[in-house]
């Protein structure tokens, strides 16, 4: 597991994005029980394709003021199978919500700074500010925002299929209600999809024509 860094292209100095990393979100740890004293937890990451990309387990400290993470990493250049285990701490940190009880947050190893999301880059679980990373979504075009609409609301129906078209069954014990409105989103974006598929066909097929209409009147 492990990610990439920042690179350089001739003077310009691109910097990673974070759609392709992976990652530890609070909000996904604390539904999957994480959040609870002494509770082991194991989480899977899966690529656009829906194959495994990766995996980690967590461990919750009794007082909840810890987060133990226990990972395996290679790193850039390595061949072969020859992982490192590694263990990280991240401490946690609570605020009190509005209508009663705490929400834990992820604290950044490097700089100690209050997270959400802490992103894996070279086997490390930093911010996004430590790892100098760029939100995929200020790069994406109408194609890829949808894409990535549409793979995390198959995410809600606990999908994790290659086929960015299909609408996943209803999970068990989600109320119709939900269901019926997570699959009519998806199946919008998939119009939408297709729809910026025809147009650029189209495009593509007027800019032929015009290239062979010169061609015959020269």
């Amino acid at each position: 597991m492990g990610g990439y860094g920042s690179t350089r292209w001739r003077t310009e100095r691109t910097r990673q994005e974070t759609a392709p990393l992976l990652s530890l979100d609070a909000t996904a740890l604390r539904k999957m029980g994480a959040f609870t004293p002494t509770a082991l937890a194991s989480h899977e990451w899966t690529d656009w394709r829906g194959e495994p990309s990766g995996s980690i387990q967590t461990y919750t400290h009794a007082d909840l003021r810890a987060l133990t993470l226990i990972y395996r990493t290679r790193s850039r250049g390595e061949t072969g199978e020859t992982w490192e285990e590694r263990r990280e701490r991240v401490w946690l940190e609570a605020t009190p919500c509005p209508f009663g009880g705490e929400r834990l947050w992820l604290t950044c190893p490097r700089c100690g700074t209050r997270r959400r999301v802490l992103y894996c880059v070279d086997g490390w679980f930093r911010c996004r500010d430590c790892h100098d990373l760029a939100y995929s979504s200020t790069r994406e075009d109408a194609h890829d925002r949808s894409l990535r609409r549409t793979r995390e609301l198959q995410g809600r129906l606990g999908s994790s299929t290659a086929d960015v078209f299909a609408i996943p069954e209803k999970p068990e014990g989600m109320h119709w209600e939900t269901y019926s409105r997570i699959a009519s989103q998806i199946h919008q974006e998939n119009m939408l999809r297709l729809g910026i598929h025809e147009s650029e066909f189209q495009k593509l097929h007027d800019r032929v024509d015009r290239i062979l209409a010169r061609e015959q009147g020269a």
